[in-house]
């Protein structure tokens, strides 16, 4: 088990492997206000050395995607600036050199937040992590979800991913846990399946 401290230096790490696309919900990477263009792989290289670039309108994906919960649903609307508690990363979790896309929502109150440079997010303000996979029909695919609040993906020790979720200790108040786990999922050729917490 981490503390909250662990989990945001994970995030960090992340930042760090992958390319990040990022709507409103976390600093760095690449800003997109309103819908991002939902477009297949192309064979371009980025600056992370020659991975195939992925785009997705992550929006658009998790609204028509019937296995989202509506409470997540009904927190896709424009925040601050239009933008949207939205945050996208890439990364090849299945081996086959196309990246998933790996969606992580936020509250509206922690996209504004994060808004700041230097600033992070904390897990009570995720509100659930979903990995997609780009399919030969020319649409995304859900994989993986993890529908609870406090929980995110992360993909920092490829082809690992990474869950990050809450948890309440004996004696913590119903709005202040005081500890977190990660627990990491492998793909096994057809899913993605646990393998342990760290």
């Amino acid at each position: 088990m981490f503390r909250f401290a662990a989990a945001a230096r994970f995030a960090g790490f992340a930042a760090l492997v992958l390319l990040t696309s990022t709507a409103c919900a976390a600093t760095g990477g690449v800003r997109v206000e309103g819908r991002a263009a939902d477009v297949a792989p192309t064979t371009s290289a980025n600056s992370s050395g020659g991975t195939p670039a992925v785009s997705m309108d992550a929006v658009k994906v998790l609204r028509d995607d019937a296995g989202v919960n509506q409470d997540i649903k009904d927190q896709l609307t424009p925040c601050f600036d239009g933008r949207y508690g939205v945050d996208i990363q890439y990364g090849d979790l299945t081996g086959d050199d196309v990246p998933e896309a790996l969606v992580n929502v936020t509250s509206c109150v922690a996209a504004e937040r994060t808004s700041k440079p230097g600033a992070s997010i904390d897990l009570e303000s995720r509100l659930g992590g979903f990995v997609y996979q780009w399919r030969d029909n020319n649409r995304w695919e859900r994989i993986f979800a993890v529908q609870e609040r406090g929980s995110s993906v992360q993909a920092y020790d490829l082809p690992a991913l990474l869950v990050l979720r809450m948890v309440y200790r004996p004696g913590d108040r119903s709005c202040c846990p005081t500890g977190d786990e990660v627990d990491t999922y492998k793909w096994n050729g057809t899913a993605l399946v646990g393998s342990g917490t760290r």
